[in-house]
């Protein structure tokens, strides 16, 4: 064990992220890890550890790894006072709490609509409730397409391509996120993603993740590793995000798997699923109750994204003093 605070580094897989840690922590062999500061600002050197290009120095052949040897040497420039060290960590730290806060204020929503639903549709079965398959609560279920040109397509602006890697269980991931031209998204018009679309991986390790797509992220496409589920007008998107979330959904499209080297479902297994349809009325009162729920988690993660925005553009102009360590101090 590793008395903290201390800073931890991916060696392997998220190779050269840096990690702040407040408390005591076990390194893996797959990390690297600095405990001794030589009178450093812990958290500051977390951030400046963060600026550098870390990954730039695998030193691994298939499986990417940093050699502490071949990074220990680098080259940096840092203010020498710990006041300007602690200023500069205090402004970021600020900004990363503020962005786990509303991570987990987001978690903690959805966490409640599950618990609703749960409550509501899988402990008590409404009265009236009438066993339908998913395909009679939606308008498509359909997979997308890969760009023609695969990756010589990507850009930095432009058309979102959703992959599997964006899809998480109740949340969307904007690390990695593909971009494409506007040609080649015309090319896949039939993929187009539209407001309050669930979507659900269909293939390989991350098989049945699934979330609403967030409204911010459109214009966008799915590639043919993700589904489009689409309710009808009347049917709330939420209702049949959280069915499939159920453990019992998921046994049931793993149990149809059509994969034979790799974990698949089709578009006529995820019609099948079972589902119960509390009809109209009661459609629109469970939607009321969690609508509102899942607004404010999409509202905390937008904030957490602009944030993070935020402190990424700050980082290195306050390392490198184009930003001033005194325009930032709080006033005395």
């Amino acid at each position: 064990m590793v008395s903290a605070p201390g800073v931890v580094i991916g060696r392997s897989g998220s190779l050269g992220g840096s990690q702040y840690i407040e408390r005591d922590f076990w390194p893996l062999n797959t990390t690297l890890w600095a405990k001794d500061f030589n009178g450093n600002d812990p958290r500051f050197c977390h951030y400046l550890l963060s600026s550098l290009d870390l990954a730039a120095f695998n030193a691994g052949g298939a499986v990417p790894t940093l050699n502490r040897n071949h990074i220990a040497p680098l080259p940096v420039r840092v203010p020498q006072s710990a006041r300007d060290q602690r200023a500069i960590a205090d402004v970021l730290g600020a900004l990363d709490d503020k962005i786990e806060l509303n991570r987990r204020m987001s978690q903690t929503l959805e966490a409640i609509a599950q618990a609703i639903f749960k409550s509501c549709f899988v402990d008590n079965t409404p009265d009236d409730a009438q066993p339908v398959t998913l395909k009679d609560l939606t308008t498509k279920i359909g997979s997308g397409a890969t760009p023609r040109g695969g990756r010589e397509v990507y850009i930095d602006e432009g058309v979102a391509l959703i992959r599997s890697q964006n899809v998480y269980d109740s949340q969307f991931v904007w690390d990695g996120l593909a971009r494409i031209t506007d040609e080649a998204a015309r090319q896949l018009a039939n993929v187009q993603v539209q407001a309050g679309d669930v979507l659900l991986n269909i293939t390989g390790a991350s098989i049945l993740r699934t979330c609403v797509v967030p409204p911010d992220v459109l214009p966008a496409r799915v590639n043919q590793h993700v589904a489009i589920i689409r309710a009808k007008t009347d049917v709330s998107p939420h209702f049949l995000h959280l069915h499939l979330l159920q453990p019992d959904t998921k046994a049931y499209l793993l149990g149809l798997n059509a994969g034979a080297s790799r974990e698949a479902v089709t578009k006529a297994h995820i019609e099948s699923v079972p589902i119960l349809d509390p009809g109209v009325e009661g459609m629109a009162r469970f939607d009321a109750a969690v609508a509102p729920l899942f607004a404010l988690a999409q509202a905390c993660s937008a904030e957490a994204r602009t944030l993070a925005a935020m402190r990424d553009s700050l980082l290195p102009k306050l390392l490198s003093g184009e930003v001033p360590v005194a325009a930032i101090e709080p006033a005395a």
